[in-house]
């Protein structure tokens, strides 16, 4: 499989110039191609129209002419299939006649660009720029280390300009896939908004610290809306990124410690398949923020991807009345549900926290389908269930901090602080700090 790393680039002054005008270069002259072709999606027909008159024209090497034509073509390749595409909401305003590229969008670096030779032995790495060559020190942390070491760089990279002035490359490495661990047992996921994820062994991740960290960045935002100026708009952006970085934090530290009890109790890893569920569903308006204002779908991918490397399967179960089925008798009504955090069987009395039956049902969906496929036809590490939902290139993964903790919930009777065999510790404390 492929993932992703970001190395640190350690630029001197003179070497954060010479990048920073290649950057800008290269962008404007990505621009001035696009707006003068903007219907070339091939590649070789764009090189044979553009490639002499820019090289004769340009500043830059002849290799960068090269990758700035295939950037172009790939970029008008995709604005035309997104404006014909249906599944795209249609804008009220007229699309751009022509791609543009900002100023400091990363720029594609090849082989030819870049050498790499003595990244391991030397900790530098060779960028071509406007300037000429530079020789760069490039901070090499552990986890990086471990991955280069363990794989093998696929293709180029890409060198990207972060705002505070910092020049990163991002690499993807070819990583060997882990052995699939015969799953003994399975764990149901139940994601949701009160709770962000309830597992079936009782262990439930509240949403009680982001929910405050939500509140208090909406309250930030509508004080900065309603002032509309410049500043104002820069800080904006600027608590958007915040809270970003907040959710992936908090997403890569959930699903790290449910890959990590996955693998230690050699279970699979059931999940509801909620593609498309934000267009299907209808929130009362008061209720939107909180609905949408979290990233289910990353913390999917992190848990799948997560789940490959340790060589976890991750079923993906159809979510079809998952809180309204009891787990003992099976009887489905939407009044076993009274209200969100309760559930009463009207058949049998069975009572129960509802996200804690939702996730007991997956698990018992998962098992079947697990059961449903033999063990030589599953994937190393990962197991589809309803719908092909993996991709083959992970994140980068930045430092994950175990400051996530999970509790376990009302009305379960699963003991989540009972040890269970590998490495997993179970977790004891309420999430956040």
């Amino acid at each position: 499989m492929q993932i992703s790393v970001r190395l640190k680039l350690n630029t001197t002054k003179e070497q954060s110039e010479a990048l920073i005008d290649t950057m800008r270069v290269f962008n404007a002259l990505c621009t001035d191609i696009a707006r003068n072709h903007p219907d070339a999606t091939n590649a070789f027909s764009l090189h044979s129209l553009v490639y002499r008159e820019v090289v004769a024209t340009s500043p830059l090497s002849s290799q960068f002419v090269i990758r700035a034509i295939a950037r172009v073509a790939g970029a008008n390749k995709t604005r035309k299939t997104q404006l014909s595409s249906k599944k795209l909401p249609k804008k009220k305003h007229r699309p751009a006649a022509h791609c543009s590229f900002a100023r400091f969008s990363a720029v594609p670096y090849d082989a030819r660009l870049l050498n790499m030779s003595s990244l391991l032995s030397g900790e530098t790495v060779s960028i071509a720029s406007l300037r000429g060559r530079q020789k760069i020190k490039v901070c090499l942390d552990r986890r990086n280390l471990d991955v280069l070491l363990s794989g093998k760089i696929a293709g180029g990279a890409l060198l990207v300009r972060s705002r505070r002035e910092d020049f990163f490359l991002a690499l993807v490495v070819d990583i060997p896939e882990a052995e699939s661990i015969h799953a003994a047992d399975v764990l149901g996921i139940d994601m949701g908004v009160v709770n962000i994820v309830v597992c079936s062994d009782g262990t439930a991740f509240l949403s009680d610290h982001v929910d405050k960290r939500r509140q208090r960045y909406a309250r930030a935002r509508k004080s900065l809306q309603e002032k509309g100026t410049r500043s104002a708009k820069r800080r904006l952006k600027k608590i958007g990124d915040r809270e970003r970085k907040f959710r992936r934090d908090v997403n890569h530290c959930i699903s790290k410690q449910i890959v990590a009890h996955a693998e230690g109790t050699k279970s699979a890893i059931a999940l509801e398949d909620l593609l498309g569920i934000n267009a299907r569903a209808t929130v009362r308006k008061k209720e939107r923020a909180r609905r949408f204002g979290w990233s289910f779908a990353q913390l999917r991918f992190f848990i799948e991807y997560k789940a490959k490397l340790h060589g976890v399967d991750v079923i993906a179960v159809p979510p079809a009345y998952t809180s309204q089925t009891c787990p003992e008798c099976g009887h489905v009504d939407k009044k076993n549900r009274p209200s969100q955090d309760t559930f009463t069987c009207w058949s049998c009395g069975y009572e129960g926290n509802a996200d804690y039956v939702a996730s007991l049902n997956i698990r018992a969906l998962g098992i079947k389908i697990l059961e449903s496929i033999p063990q030589p036809a599953r994937s190393a590490g990962l197991l589809l269930g309803a719908r092909q939902c993996a991709r083959n290139v992970a994140p980068s993964v930045e430092t994950m901090t175990d400051n996530i903790k999970g509790t376990p919930l009302k009305g379960t009777d699963s003991n989540p602080h009972e040890s269970v065999s590998g490495s997993y510790k179970p977790v004891t404390s309420v999430m956040g700090n």
